[in-house]
């Protein structure tokens, strides 16, 4: 789940609106994982619509997705918090 996350993370974007408005927060994020690496319904929770966008973007710009190994059961369920922090 960790390298997913990474993978994911690093095409993730902080939109330059969000910044100038100083949106920050986590964004619940999930999807279903396939065998193949593929997603289907994408989601995200409670959050400004500007943050949601990006972590959409972020999760499609990632794609394809590792492989889930055989010996676990597919599809996963995948469902995590993607931060939008501003420094």
């Amino acid at each position: 789940m960790g390298n997913l996350v990474q993978r994911i993370n690093a095409q993730k974007f902080y939109p330059e609106a969000a910044r100038r408005r100083r949106l920050s927060g986590v964004v619940p994020v999930s999807f279903l994982l396939h065998r193949d690496g593929s997603i289907s319904n994408l989601t995200t929770g409670d959050a400004p619509a500007l943050l949601r966008r990006a972590a959409m973007e972020a999760v499609q710009r990632a794609l394809p997705l590792p492989p889930i190994p055989p010996e676990m059961d597919a599809p996963l369920d995948v469902s995590y918090g993607m931060e939008f922090q501003l420094y």
